[in-house]
């Protein structure tokens, strides 16, 4: 159990300022996350129900086995925009250096 001493030692230790009633704040949410991550700890899932339940990974995209080539399609996209230049899309200058 987590007194306030422990409490204003540990504020202590991070150089930080804990008034009394803070400290009794504190200690009651200490326990708190300490009483849940042993609730944590003691539940039982055993490997099977582990894989089963929510380990199962599939990919939902297409494989990458039909890609198409680099630059397949550079030509089309581009022919579609209105400024061009050295294969780069040209478009309105939006930040300036100036603050």
């Amino acid at each position: 159990m987590i007194t306030p001493e422990d409490i204003i030692k540990f504020a202590s230790l991070a150089r930080i300022k804990v008034s009394d009633k803070e400290s009794e704040s504190l200690k009651n949410e200490i326990e708190s996350i300490i009483a849940y991550v042993s609730a944590i700890q003691d539940s039982s899932v055993s490997e099977e129900s582990d894989e089963a339940s929510y380990m199962q990974v599939r990919n939902v995209l297409r494989d990458d086995m039909d890609a198409h080539k680099t630059g397949e399609y550079t030509d089309i996209l581009l022919k579609q925009v209105p400024r061009t230049k050295d294969n780069y899309v040209v478009v309105k200058k939006i930040l300036s250096n100036n603050q």
